[in-house]
């Protein structure tokens, strides 16, 4: 089998002009995860990540310089368009003011109109022109993942660099869960988090098994913070 370990960026720059670039905790996440990579003799045989910024600057953080394969199926869904183009009509539903500045600045207010948003964009209740639907990303997701394991070999290790979207979409693939589920999962999910899982082959294929149904997920850890827990330093636990 394939152990593949999906790794969450560190921290971005929420609430500032450009989201997509580490911060100073953020960079000092990805540090300390390469710090416990290197302490406990863990080596990828390939390494990936998405093109976006944050997940790549991730990489090369942790892996001392070396630059990931790219591929933009593990990109982060298009959560801010979302939000942005459809946060008028829910903040009138709700009867509060349509400021997102204001709504920015308050973390909690945020967090609670945002997971209403993104369960009903998920959930196909909603949607944004311009933004790849869930199902589609989902796919594509799942097209690039078994691109990854199909020239893997057994007993490999392969690293993700990616996002909280992203690990919570695997989740549903490897779990058979919901959208709603998956979103549950996807808050969870802690900056520079290591979420663990196995890929085998399924032998012989299942009748009609294409891209990644040809493969049975296995969660073996999900979330774990052992990088940074030794640190003692609450403000290097991040969400976003």
């Amino acid at each position: 089998m394939i152990e593949i370990w999906f790794i969450r960026h560190g921290q971005a720059s929420f609430g500032a002009d450009d989201y997509d670039r580490l911060s100073s905790a953020g960079i000092r996440q990805s540090e300390l995860l390469g710090k416990y990579l290197s302490a406990a003799a863990v080596r990828f045989d390939r390494v990936w990540s998405g093109t976006m910024r944050r997940q790549k600057d991730t990489a090369v953080y942790a892996l001392g310089g070396t630059l990931p394969e790219l591929d933009p199926g593990f990109n982060e869904f298009d959560a801010e368009t979302v939000f942005r183009e459809r946060f008028p009509a829910e903040a009138a539903r709700l009867g509060m003011p349509a400021d997102i500045d204001a709504i920015v600045s308050d973390r909690k207010l945020f967090q609670s109109v945002f997971s209403r948003i993104m369960h009903q964009w998920v959930n196909a209740e909603i949607s944004v022109q311009g933004v790849t639907p869930y199902d589609n990303h989902l796919l594509h997701l799942g097209k690039s993942l078994a691109r990854v394991l199909e020239a893997g070999s057994p007993g490999q290790r392969i690293g993700i660099f990616t996002s909280g979207g992203v690990i919570s979409m695997v989740l549903q693939i490897c779990l058979d869960i919901s959208p709603s589920n998956a979103l549950r999962y996807c808050w969870q999910i802690k900056n520079s988090s290591v979420t663990r899982m196995t890929a085998e082959r399924q032998t012989p294929d299942r009748d009609g098994a294409d891209g990644i149904d040809r493969f049975n997920l296995s969660l073996a850890e999900f979330n774990s913070l052992v990088h940074l827990e030794p640190e003692n330093d609450s403000g290097l636990i991040t969400f976003r």
